[in-house]
């Protein structure tokens, strides 16, 4: 068990030493022996761990939407009133991280791609059973991923404020409300 703990621990300050590297370099101009100094860790824990950077960085990310997954599976029980606290819990809990994995764009590193397939595979996966249209659910679904992954980049860049998550939900009121009205043509 102990073992486990150390391992866990290690992979964590090599994870944390390419966050801290991220503030003050592109991730492509970060080395595994950057990764090395930053941890500090020698060559071969790091590669007991991780075959390259890019492994990290999709440990990040696959950490990241683990939390997004949670917190969808946690918003489908609650409250409306309690949405907007629960956003900005999220926000201020990963934001570091999130706002880190947005710096990363590789094949198979791109945060906001990820979270707009998974918010679609989720919406299918919900309201399937409800279409009339498979073509509007496909379209429906395609909105909404779209909506969210937006909103995680809004909150990450800093355009929402961590402590103004009714932003979000007023603008979305805003714009289903002109829907409903048939504003929007």
């Amino acid at each position: 068990m102990d073992e486990r703990k150390a391992f866990q621990r290690t992979d964590k300050a090599i994870i944390q030493a390419l966050i801290r590297l991220l503030k003050t370099k592109r991730f492509e101009q970060i080395t595994v022996k950057d990764i090395l100094m930053e941890a500090p860790v020698s060559r071969g824990t790091f590669y007991a761990h991780f075959h390259d950077k890019y492994e990290i960085a999709e440990r990040m990310q696959e950490m990241y939407l683990s939390v997004v997954r949670k917190a969808v599976q946690d918003v489908r029980t609650m409250q409306p009133r309690a949405f907007g606290e629960f956003i900005r819990q999220i926000s201020e809990q990963q934001h570091e991280l999130g706002h880190t994995l947005l710096q990363i764009h590789t094949d198979r590193v791109d945060l906001l791609t990820h979270i707009n397939c998974e918010m679609q595979e989720m919406y299918l996966s919900l309201f399937g059973g409800e279409a009339d249209n498979p073509a509007d659910l496909t379209t429906e679904a395609r909105i909404f991923g779209s909506v969210i992954a937006t909103i995680h980049q809004e909150y990450m860049e800093g355009s929402i404020p961590p402590t103004d998550s009714g932003m979000v939900i007023r603008a979305m009121g805003r714009v289903l409300t002109h829907m409903a009205h048939g504003d929007f043509q």
